[in-house]
């Protein structure tokens, strides 16, 4: 038997894989961008804590924005769980023996949990990104030229733009979780 007909030639039923296939494409997929995005986002916000310790001017609201950030960031991580769950159940989908493979409801209630933590760290993503947009707006207004020498509390300073960076690209990773957790329910019910 040559290798093009062994895989032409598979015991599964198509339904099994091409679901089997859509679990490991997107799951893999929602794995590496998110552990990309996770990265990014830790570095912006690990260097935004750093300049708002290391500097004079301390940003209103410091203690809320790095609350919801770092929030945002381990629910991050938890949806990096679950698109590995996906990839995995895509190869256990590839057994022959029927009962070794997941059942779909399984399979379904595991990626519903994934879009409600992926829901969840969005939330908390975006309530980072307007407590310290907030912030920021608050800062711009009462910048006048005699606030800036008198309070250095008003300036906008780089560390809450790493913030905003932090928060934004958090919402990515989770729009993106949000966005495969979707596709692959829909792919799953046909």
């Amino acid at each position: 038997m040559t290798r093009d007909s062994q895989m032409t030639a598979s015991p599964l039923p198509a339904a099994v894989q091409m679901a089997a296939y859509a679990l490991k494409r997107w799951g893999v997929l929602s794995f590496w961008s998110n552990i990309i995005l996770t990265l990014f986002s830790a570095a912006a916000l690990l260097l935004g804590l750093l300049g708002q310790s290391s500097g004079a001017a301390r940003s209103v609201g410091t203690g809320v924005v790095s609350f919801w950030a770092i929030s945002g960031l381990v629910s991050l991580l938890v949806s990096i769980f679950f698109s590995w769950r996906y990839w995995n159940i895509g190869k256990a989908l590839q057994y022959a023996k029927a009962s070794d493979r997941p059942k779909r409801a399984d399979t379904q209630k595991t990626i519903r949990l994934g879009l409600v933590v992926s829901m969840i760290g969005m939330l908390l993503s975006l309530l980072g990104t307007q407590s310290v947009v907030g912030s920021v707006l608050v800062k711009a207004v009462r910048q006048t030229g005699a606030n800036v020498i008198s309070q250095q509390s008003c300036i906008v300073i780089p560390a809450d733009l790493f913030s905003i960076a932090a928060n934004t690209t958090a919402l990515t990773a989770h729009f993106i979780g949000i966005t495969v957790a979707l596709w692959l329910m829909t792919r799953l019910a046909k």
